[in-house]
């Protein structure tokens, strides 16, 4: 069969109490998103990936005796993780306006420790300018309102998605990427609907959208998505030699 990576967490700075500051993920992705916040949390508390590579030590060794394959962690570019741990280095990296320019030479800074370099996570979501905001592309959906819809000038765009998705490929070929993993399959929580303004489907990364109404799909009979543009571009870009 094939080999079993054993991933060890995955951007666990936000999705775990104890290494950044805060009761829920968002807060501590405002925390990290605030430099004088970050600041001030460090000088009190120390440094947050000490604390992270502390923890991802002890949950290693714990790994290793019981799991005797290659292991992992799904990395925040913002994580100074400790390779020496693993055996592949794994990063979510996403490419937006701010490190357009800069991608490729973030990327090349994995490649240093001389291991297999993987992608654990990129994505785009399904809506003009969603190119842009990469990682934060989710971010355009009015919460507060009941139901929630999508701000105000989100125009739905599946191509963009498959735009992005065969640049970050070509990037990933060309620069020796072992692996890549687009985010993601399904987004129940984000699902369709047919007016533009409640389809939270359109603030999704899926490749598939998602009906909340016991709708089933018509490509895959019974199943209850259907898919986008993306889904037969991903299937296109794995088949690559």
């Amino acid at each position: 069969g094939a080999d079993v990576v054993f991933v060890a967490g995955c951007e666990l700075s936000l999705f775990m109490k104890g290494i950044l500051e805060g009761a829920t993920s968002f807060d501590r992705i405002g925390v990290l998103m605030s430099p004088w916040r970050l600041l001030k949390y460090t000088i009190r508390k120390g440094s947050f990936h000490k604390r992270l590579n502390a923890f991802l030590s002890k949950a290693v060794n714990v790994i290793r005796e019981h799991f005797h394959g290659q292991v992992t962690y799904a990395s925040g570019t913002w994580e100074n993780v400790n390779w020496d741990l693993f055996d592949i280095v794994s990063a979510d990296h996403y490419r937006d306006v701010n490190n357009d320019k800069r991608y490729r030479e973030q990327l090349r800074a994995y490649f240093k420790h001389g291991k297999p370099v993987v992608i654990t996570e990129f994505g785009c979501c399904t809506y003009e300018g969603a190119q842009d905001r990469g990682g934060f592309g989710w971010n355009v959906v009015d919460h507060g309102h009941s139901p929630k819809r999508l701000g105000e000038g989100i125009v739905r765009d599946e191509q963009v998605q498959v735009r992005y998705m065969r640049e970050l490929f070509d990037i990933f070929q060309e620069e020796g990427v072992d692996g890549a993993f687009w985010f993601t399959f399904a987004m129940p929580s984000y699902p369709y609907d047919e007016e533009p303004a409640f389809n939270l489907d359109t603030a999704s990364y899926s490749v598939v959208r998602t009906f909340k109404d016991g709708r089933t799909g018509g490509v895959y009979p019974g199943m209850p998505w259907d898919t986008k543009a993306s889904f037969a571009a991903l299937g296109e870009l794995y088949d690559r030699p």
